[in-house]
């Protein structure tokens, strides 16, 4: 799995005197931030980088996220209309484009009454038996075996990657945090 905190840590290896400063926020936040000059980059998710030189750095695998012992029709996956008939803990109002997106594509609508920010808070309802969720897989070696993760019954993906306003502008600074990014997701 791939870390930001890493990122930043190898940036400061070889450029000390560069000040950084991190953001964590919403999607919409990222983007408002990047739009106002607050933040330079984001790693972010595609699907929130409208408007911004947007490259891509992984794919990421959509999950389903259940109970301990929660029964599904085939034992390799979930599908759809399963996932309708399970009230859900859903990502709040701007947090998760991707499952939002994957929801749309699929025309379902389903039953919420738990939202969240926070992906382990997300983690935590669903460990409780208080719905099921989706999310990426690059999660699921933080959540240990509290829960269990299926593969949609269609391979779903978010992109992510790194944004900024305008690539051919970005300072120096920039360009060099750029560097380390992708050398850091050639290693892994």
């Amino acid at each position: 799995m791939w870390n930001s905190v890493e990122i930043v840590k190898k940036f400061q290896e070889h450029f000390p005197h560069i000040h950084i400063e991190i953001y964590q926020g919403t999607y919409e936040n990222v983007a408002d931030w990047l739009r106002n000059g607050t933040i330079d980059i984001a790693l972010i998710s595609k699907v929130s980088a409208d408007g911004f030189d947007f490259q891509t750095l992984c794919h990421d695998r959509l999950m389903c996220v259940v109970p301990k012992n929660f029964k599904t029709k085939y034992k390799d996956y979930i599908t759809f209309d399963e996932m309708k008939d399970n009230p859900f803990v859903t990502p709040w109002q701007s947090c998760d484009g991707d499952v939002k997106r994957i929801l749309t594509e699929h025309n379902i609508h389903l039953s919420a009454y738990c939202h969240v920010v926070d992906d382990m808070s997300t983690v935590a309802m669903v460990e409780a038996g208080m719905g099921i969720c989706i999310l990426p897989e690059l999660l699921r070696e933080r959540t240990g075996d509290k829960v269990d993760w299926y593969p949609l019954e269609e391979n779903c993906y978010r992109e992510i990657g790194y944004a900024v306003g305008n690539l051919k502008t970005v300072s120096p600074a920039v360009k060099k945090m750029i560097e380390i990014i992708e050398g850091y997701i050639k290693e892994i």
